[in-house]
Parts: C-alpha cells; sequence; structure tokens
C-alpha cells in the first residue's frame, strides 16, 4: 500500500497534534489487529502523526483489517477518549474533530465496529451523510377494532438511536391525545401519528401512521321487577325505577309481551291472572347500539278481589216496525263471557241477539255479560230504550173499501176501513195532524197523487209527509171527515163521493168531473 498517499493531509496537522496523546490507543489498537503491513504503516502513523491523522489513515486500511477482525467497543472507546482530548487540548481541531467524535459514538453505543468503520469511509470520500445525519426508524402499531370508550388507549412505539421521545398525535378522526393517552370520542376511522425529532448526528425519523377503527359500544340493561308474584286487583304498578340502561342515555321503554296486562308509560295494570311477560328495551345512538331487550314474567294470582268489566251498547232510535227484526250488538269486558240481551218493556221480543218488534211506542232492551268467576265480575248491565213508530203503508193497488161492516159510513156518504189501528190521541176536528198519503180515481184506478215516494210498493220509507188541519180548509171535506178518529200509526182506506171530492168541476187535467175518489192515508202524528 502506498504509505505517502495520504502524505499531504498528514503533515497538514503534524505541528498541531502531540504525539504523546497516542500513547495509549496506539499499543491497544496494535494489539487488537493482526500484524499486516497495513497495520504495521497504520501503527507507525499513529505514533507519528498522532490520533488525529490516524482517523484518516484508518479510513483507508480499515477494509484490510476488517477483513480479519473486528475492533471491539473497548479499542473504540480509548480511540474516542483520544480524539476528545486533542479537542479539548487543541480547540482549533473542533471543527473537524466533531464527526469523529459523533461517529465514534455511535460505534460505541452500537457495538458494532462496522459501523465505526462506515462513518470513517464516509467522511474520507467526502460523503457526510451517512455520518453526519444518519436515519433512524420508528415502530407503531395499533391493536384494531376498538369499541368506542371513554377509557383511554396507552400508545406504546421504540424510536431510532436520536434517544429523542416518540410523540403522538391525531391526524384526523373522533379522538384526543395527551401524551401517549388515547382517547375516542366518537365511532369512525381514526388516524394516529408517531413522530420522532433529529438529535446529534440523527436526523428525524419519518412518521409513521396507523389507523384505528372505533365501532359503538354495546349497552345492557338491568331490569327487575319490584315483585314477582302479586294478586289479581293490585293497583297499577310504577316500573320508572324498575330498570337502568347503558350509555347512550335514551330512556328505559316498556312493553307488554303477552299476558294479562297493559302498560301506559312506566305503568303497569294487570287485567287479569296468569303470567304477565314484561319487557325492558333501550334505543341505540351513534356511539351506542340497541341495548340487547331484557324480558321479566309477573305472576298474578287470584285473590277475593274480582275486577270489573264494561258493556258497551247502543241503539239507533227512532225506528218503524218496518225494521224488525234489529240484530243488536255490544261489545263486553275481559272475561270473553257473551253480551247477552233481554227486553225489559215494550212490543218486542228478543231471540239471541235478533230484536223482533211486535207494535209500535216504547222498547227497552238490556245487555248482560256474566263474570268468569275467578277474574272479572259481572258487567254492570246496560239499557238502551227504542221508539217504534209506525212502518209506512205500502201499497201495490187501489184498496178495496168495503161497503158492508167494518166498513165506517159517514153521513155524507164517506166511507172508511181501519187497515191497521193506531195508538195515542185520536184526531179531532180541527186538529194538526200530519200524514201519509195516497190518492187514485175510484173509476178506473189511476194515481192522481201521493206524497209517498217510488219505491214504497218495495217496503222503502216515505220521505215527504203532508201537514194539515181538519176543518180548516184547503183539503176536500172526505179527506177531513175521513181522517178524524184516527191515532198515530193507523192506517185508513177512505172512499169519498165526488160532491166531498172536486165535484162537477174536478182538478186540473188528472181528476174529471163527478170523481169519485180512493185515498189510502197512514196517520204519522196527532197533538
Amino acid at each position: 500500500m502506498d504509505q505517502y498517499r495520504f502524505r499531504p493531509q498528514l503533515s497538514e496537522m503534524e505541528g498541531r497534534i502531540t504525539p504523546a496523546v497516542t500513547a495509549d490507543v496506539g499499543p491497544a489498537i496494535q494489539r487488537q489487529l493482526d500484524t499486516t503491513a497495513e497495520v504495521q504503516w497504520l501503527y507507525q502513523n499513529l505514533n507519528t502523526v498522532g490520533v488525529f491523522n490516524a482517523t484518516s489513515t484508518l479510513a483507508t486500511v480499515m477494509p484490510s483489517v476488517y477483513q480479519q477482525s473486528n475492533i471491539d467497543t473497548g479499542i473504540l472507546q480509548a480511540f474516542y477518549n483520544q480524539i476528545q482530548t486533542i479537542a479539548e487540548t487543541t480547540p482549533a481541531t473542533l471543527g473537524y474533530l466533531a464527526p469523529f467524535l459523533a461517529q465514534t459514538q455511535v460505534a460505541i453505543e452500537s457495538a458494532q465496529a462496522n459501523a465505526a468503520y462506515a462513518g470513517f469511509l464516509a467522511l474520507y470520500t467526502g460523503d457526510t451523510t451517512q455520518a453526519l445525519n444518519p436515519t433512524q426508524t420508528i415502530t407503531f402499531a395499533l391493536t384494531t377494532p376498538v369499541t368506542f370508550s371513554s377509557t383511554p388507549i396507552a400508545l406504546t412505539a421504540t424510536g431510532g438511536g436520536s434517544g429523542n421521545p416518540v410523540t403522538f398525535s391525531v391526524v384526523s378522526g373522533p379522538a384526543t391525545i395527551s401524551g401517549s393517552q388515547l382517547t375516542t370520542t366518537g365511532v369512525g376511522t381514526v388516524v394516529v401519528q408517531a413522530d420522532e425529532a433529529g438529535g446529534g448526528p440523527y436526523t428525524a425519523a419519518p412518521p409513521v401512521q396507523q389507523t384505528l377503527v372505533v365501532n359503538q359500544a354495546s349497552q345492557t340493561i338491568a331490569f327487575t321487577l319490584p315483585s314477582s308474584t302479586v294478586d289479581l286487583g293490585v293497583s297499577p304498578i310504577d316500573l320508572s325505577s324498575a330498570a337502568t340502561g347503558g350509555a347512550s342515555g335514551n330512556p328505559v321503554t316498556y312493553s307488554v309481551v303477552s299476558g294479562p296486562g297493559t302498560i301506559s308509560g312506566n305503568t303497569l295494570t294487570v287485567n287479569g291472572t296468569g303470567s304477565i311477560v314484561v319487557e325492558a328495551d333501550q334505543a341505540g345512538n351513534t356511539n351506542y347500539a340497541a341495548a340487547t331487550p331484557v324480558q321479566q314474567t309477573l305472576t298474578v294470582q287470584a285473590s277475593g278481589t274480582l275486577l270489573p268489566q264494561t258493556i258497551t251498547f247502543s241503539l239507533s232510535s227512532p225506528v218503524t216496525t218496518a225494521a224488525s227484526p234489529i240484530t243488536l250488538s255490544a261489545t263486553g269486558g275481559a272475561s270473553a263471557e257473551p253480551v247477552t240481551f233481554s227486553v225489559v218493556s215494550g212490543p218486542a221480543t228478543v231471540s239471541g241477539n235478533q230484536l223482533t218488534l211486535t207494535g209500535t211506542g216504547s222498547v227497552v232492551v238490556e245487555a248482560d255479560q256474566a263474570g268468569d268467576g275467578t277474574t272479572y265480575a259481572a258487567a254492570t248491565p246496560v239499557q238502551q230504550t227504542l221508539v217504534v213508530n209506525p212502518a209506512p203503508a205500502i201499497v201495490s193497488s187501489i184498496p178495496t173499501v168495503p161497503t158492508s161492516s167494518p166498513a165506517v159510513t159517514l153521513a155524507d156518504g164517506t166511507r172508511y176501513n181501519d187497515v191497521q189501528v193506531g195508538s195515542g190521541t185520536a184526531v179531532a176536528a180541527g186538529a194538526q195532524v200530519t200524514v201519509y198519503y195516497t190518492g187514485w180515481l175510484a173509476s178506473n184506478g189511476t194515481e192522481f197523487d201521493s206524497n209517498v215516494t217510488a219505491g214504497v210498493e218495495s217496503g222503502n220509507p216515505k220521505t215527504t209527509q203532508f201537514t194539515l188541519t181538519t176543518g180548516s180548509g184547503g183539503v176536500i171535506q172526505g179527506f177531513i171527515d175521513g181522517i178524524v178518529g184516527m191515532q198515530p200509526g193507523g192506517i185508513r182506506d177512505i172512499y169519498m163521493p165526488a160532491a166531498n171530492a172536486y165535484g162537477s168541476t174536478g182538478s186540473g187535467s188528472s181528476i174529471p168531473p163527478n170523481s169519485d175518489l180512493v185515498f189510502e192515508v197512514q196517520l204519522v202524528s196527532s197533538p
């Protein structure tokens, strides 16, 4: 090897380095290394120009030396101490010696002679990046996913050789960091970054990011009924403090899954004996899932107190006899016993739920429901009153007016026959009455007037009524005479000669002169 190749560089500092500083390091290095020609040359230079110049020479001869053996940390420490002594005694050399001090310290700490070799070689060849700015690496990982929680997560990471602490920050997502404690503030994806600053010969470590998935947390309901067994007739049960829910803050709600009970808000009402299954629920929110429902069973046993039940029953009134039979309906209580019907008074009969009218007037109908003997008492009876009016006349042809009994012939020749006798106050002369009527020509049965709507012959009720005052004029005399003595609901066929009708003049085109007339009249009301 050309031992004079570095002479200009070696001679540069010969006058400024005291050879005495090599007294310790020279023999130490020689003892460590093989006695090759290169090592001998290195040893000579160490003794001749001192450790400073030997450092530069070491960069040249180290490849051959390193192939034979490594330099242990003791030699490196001695080497470091000698360079530090030179720097302290000869301040002018500090700028050049500082990189050697730093790189030797790295080698000592890592206990790797090849690190020192790499640094020295880089300095000698002019590539100072490796020697002056070694890189460092962060090792950082997160366990994911996690569930939302207010409990902090301890973050850990290892950094490089600078010895600076690894710091953490939240890049994005619902979380905060205090020191190395990560606290999630919601559900979603959190990106956490680890950083380490540079120091000494080390540059800052490249940041490392990790992604943490935060899922909804679960919540639990604790639910216990105030009592597992109660007697029938117990007061409504307050459930407001029977359950506690999870951290979502949503209220716990209750419902009856099965059994004889109802719930309104937090109040459970017992409606019978048996088992009532009550469920507690709690809804979730952004950070918490809905709680798993919890069910509890309440046993209701029979006692001396029977529960009441109520009947709902009504009738549409008034009706006419034509409405018969009428189907009765009512709803009862929870005993499941049927609602039954009976006639308390009035012209009607009941078979099952069929009410048959047998006349006009007021009918009182009663609805009853029995108790079951164990849970429910009999319902209080409910009565309804039905007013029954006469059915309207149903006329299909001109009525036949008999000339013999029971037909009645008045003095003026008007005759009538009661088809149906009504009830109540009889019509007197001068009274105001309301009637339905139909009139025909007696000669051929042609209908000339009626206040009965079309279809009455098929059983439809009349919709138009005619009100008159007997004896006041405005109505033919035979009509007035014929209705005197009728009672409400009665139907009468009246035959009147032309002289008691429209006489020799007739009436319009529908009633020719000297026409005998026939009327069928139903009395609706009278005073």
